[in-house]
């Protein structure tokens, strides 16, 4: 399936289970819950990246791997793309 605005859709997000991980894989969001020095990557869908950046700026953290998957994302974002649609820019 091809999301033409991000990339190939490949699979499904850990965090989410949402059939939302694209290729190239730097489009994804690199989870704030494998920031050590020796922690393995793992990439979660870009809403799941906003969510946890925003779990980690207003409370003590996003929820540990360990409570995944999470049965709904605490801060749903819709961003307007007007300006950038507007200037035929696909995004």
């Amino acid at each position: 399936m091809l999301n033409s605005k991000r990339g190939e859709l490949v699979g499904e997000c850990p965090r989410c289970g949402e059939f939302a991980i694209v290729e190239p894989r730097a489009l994804n969001a690199l989870s704030r819950t494998t920031r050590g020095e020796h922690d393995v990557s793992v990439y979660v869908c870009s809403p799941c990246g906003t969510d946890e950046g925003m779990l980690e700026y207003f409370t003590k953290g996003c929820q540990p791997q360990s409570e995944w998957p999470i049965a709904k994302r605490e801060y749903e974002l819709d961003f307007d793309n007007k300006y950038w649609e507007s200037k035929n820019v696909s995004i």
